[in-house]
């Protein structure tokens, strides 16, 4: 190997193999054990044997396998595989010149095993189920045994929805329609529970029941349950009694199921031992109330079934007389009966006081109860609470004035009602009237419908 270790001569390169040489003088030969084609330092410093002339070699001719150690002929050989310059061509300074080492960013797996720090190669879909497939043809799968079915248990899970019994049913339907039920839309209502098939007494009355039960919870709207009783009352057929009285008929269940109510209700207010001994203060004064106000809202419907007349005068003068103990004069009627006293009252007085028969039940009833108001303990307080009082006194002076009286609540009304009724009120707001959400009514009158038909 020559000083400047040439193994190919260019004559088109004097200037830069000048260069070179002269670089070669002034420093060492690099150490070219970076790549690791050479195990020792001792053997990248061994000269390169010596090739043969550069005049018997031509572009074309191939040359002599290199060995591997030889990294200045490696590095030739590779640029010129790669096509960049032709390989007789290649500077001497670039072979020379060793590979620097470019830095690499700093891997998140440092300093791990070189498995783990690659990302292990995740099979594709198709090269999985291929392998499964190859991998189940080779295996023998031992025959399948056979299961017993299954046994299913006596409180085994079942669906809730089944099929009704023709009662469930019937209740189901009549029940969705009172819910929908309104002054607004009362006649259709009507209609379509009329339009039901009742086949026996069990049947009827499941449909009375049903249709107690909306008007106590919703005293509101007791006129508009009234006024379905009475529309239905000549619809529905009557039925043989089972002992062989008088045929049961639709209006005679519906004064049953008050009467039991009415009874049921009056019998005490009082709550149990039991419940008394389970329920706290609270929970025993919101069953007081609760209690109450049924039987406040069982009246007010009794009332209105006078009013339609399902009762009469003087069904309804007893009712009265045995909430105020008329005949008992040195008793106290409860302060719930009083209540439900002055609640009926309130609801048919009017109509009451038209009737003969009913001024002298009426003349009775007030008497009894302004003697109650004005009755005395022996402390000397009064036998009944203020609010009491107030309540009698309103139904004194209510009859006073011929039965009319502001009425504050909201009742149910149908749309052109409000509709009339918000004229009024703008009109009287135009004319600088003052404007008041009272409404004066006379209380106990009856429905417009049955003094139109009746002619009274």
């Amino acid at each position: 190997m020559t000083a400047s270790g040439k193994i190919f001569k260019n004559p088109n390169t004097d200037l830069v193999d000048k260069q070179v040489a002269q670089r070669n003088e002034k420093k060492p030969a690099r150490d070219v054990s970076a790549l690791s084609l050479a195990t020792t330092t001792a053997d990248a410093s061994t000269e390169v044997p010596a090739t043969p002339s550069d005049a018997s070699m031509t572009p074309t001719s191939t040359p002599a396998e290199v060995p591997a150690t030889n990294f200045v002929e490696v590095r030739r050989q590779l640029l010129a595989y790669r096509n960049q310059v032709p390989k007789d061509d290649v500077p001497e300074y670039v072979v020379e010149v060793a590979p620097v080492p470019v830095p690499l960013p700093p891997s998140r797996d440092a300093g791990l095993p070189f498995r783990q720090q690659s990302e292990p190669i995740v099979p594709s879909k198709s090269s999985s189920s291929m392998m499964r497939r190859q991998m189940s043809a080779q295996v023998e799968r031992p025959p399948q045994k056979k299961v017993a079915p299954l046994v299913v248990s006596a409180n085994a899970w079942r669906p809730a929805a089944k099929k009704l019994s023709p009662e469930d049913e019937l209740k189901r339907q009549v029940q969705g329609l009172l819910n929908k039920i309104c002054p607004e839309n009362v006649a259709s209502i009507i209609e379509k529970i009329a339009a039901i098939e009742v086949q026996d007494i069990k049947q009827l009355e499941a449909i009375i029941e049903l249709m107690f039960k909306k008007a106590i919870t919703e005293p509101h709207y007791c006129e508009t349950y009234a006024d379905m009783v009475f529309s239905l009352k000549a619809v529905y057929p009557s039925f043989p009694s089972p002992d062989g009285g008088k045929p049961i008929t639709f209006k005679g269940l519906v004064l049953n199921i008050c009467q039991n109510e009415f009874e049921e209700l009056l019998a005490s207010n009082d709550i149990s031992a039991e419940q008394k001994a389970k329920l706290d203060e609270e929970e025993l004064e919101y069953m007081r109330k609760k209690r109450k106000d049924r039987m406040r809202a069982n009246m007010k419907f009794i009332g209105h079934l006078f009013l339609r007349q399902l009762l009469s005068a003087k069904v309804i003068g007893s009712v009265i007389c045995e909430l105020v103990l008329c005949e008992q004069v040195d008793d106290l009627p409860e302060e719930h009966a009083l209540e439900c006293a002055c609640e009926l009252l309130l609801a048919i007085g009017y109509t009451m006081e038209n009737m003969i028969a009913g001024q002298s039940a009426l003349t009775s009833v007030c008497g009894r109860l302004k003697e109650l108001m004005k009755r005395k303990l022996e402390n000397g307080k009064g036998a009944y609470c203020k609010r009491v009082q107030f309540m009698i006194q309103d139904v004194l002076d209510t009859r006073a004035a011929g039965w009319q009286k502001k009425v504050f609540k909201a009742a149910a009304k149908t749309k052109e009602e409000i509709r009339m009724e918000q004229e009024k009120e703008m009109s009287d707001k135009a004319k600088g009237k003052d404007v008041t959400k009272a409404e004066c009514v006379v209380t106990g009158q009856r429905p417009v419908y049955l003094s139109q038909a009746t002619g009274a």
